[in-house]
């Protein structure tokens, strides 16, 4: 039949262009059809993966791979699972892996399809920014100095251990408060009027010298220096403050 013969070149081209790996897997566990993808992800070429075995499941997942195998010909279907596979240099990649049984025209179960999107630099991203999120979490926290983000308003959204030592409240009193709560009477007009230059964009930061008042009431000379932290589409989010007790 014409219309179908178009239909399934239709989806071999739909296959052969895909971004992800799309194999089939026989019965016994063996390659039946190996895409372009397939190729470029795994390193096999498809006269090498064709009629094997599955080599693109490392040695150590490979009874966890056969069981998803049983599962997927009995009729289960996989969506997006994360899974290992492995490449015919040696090397191990992280995959997202989606699976759905094959059938013939009378029902009878052919097989598994099997698709699996190359996830290892997203991995590897996102490992990255763990690693910095966490390296700047302890600087934040260990830093010598007071830290504090602030809303535009004023109000603390961030503070670090230091510079509850020196306002003399906890962490969870200054996420109450705002910088006017902590800020001399006397000093506070000329800093709204510094912050306010750096909200209009007259320089990247405002140095000032002030006294801070602490929970007890008394007063210390600190000097901090004040950053605007732009948001993606370059509108100000909030102020970055580095305090330093200069008493």
């Amino acid at each position: 039949d014409e219309n179908l013969r178009r239909m399934l070149d239709a989806h071999s081209a739909v296959i052969e262009s895909s971004a992800s790996a799309i194999v089939t897997v026989t019965p016994d566990f063996r390659v039946a059809t190996w895409n372009k993808a397939a190729v470029r992800i795994f390193g096999w070429s498809a006269e090498e993966a064709l009629g094997g075995p599955a080599l693109f499941v490392p040695p150590h997942r490979m009874e966890n791979a056969r069981e998803l195998h049983r599962n997927v010909m009995q009729g289960a279907v996989i969506s997006g699972t994360p899974g290992l596979g492995q490449c015919k240099d040696g090397r191990v990649i992280t995959l997202s892996i989606s699976a759905a049984p094959l059938h013939n025209p009378e029902g009878h179960s052919t097989g598994v399809v099997l698709n699996f999107l190359d996830t290892t630099d997203r991995t590897k991203a996102e490992e990255a920014l763990r690693r910095n999120e966490s390296l700047y979490r302890a600087t934040f926290d260990q830093a010598a100095v007071g830290m504090h983000y602030a809303s535009l308003d004023g109000r603390f959204i961030r503070v670090n251990p230091q510079y509850c030592r020196i306002t003399g409240y906890s962490r969870e009193e200054l996420l109450q408060r705002s910088f006017r709560d902590v800020t001399h009477p006397d000093d506070l007009q000329a800093d709204l009027e510094q912050l306010d230059r750096l909200v209009s964009g007259v320089g990247a930061t405002v140095r000032l010298n002030q006294r801070c008042i602490r929970k007890d009431g008394s007063a210390v000379w600190v000097h901090a220096t004040v950053s605007l932290l732009p948001s993606e589409s370059g509108e100000p989010l909030h102020f970055v403050g580095v305090v330093e007790d200069v008493t």
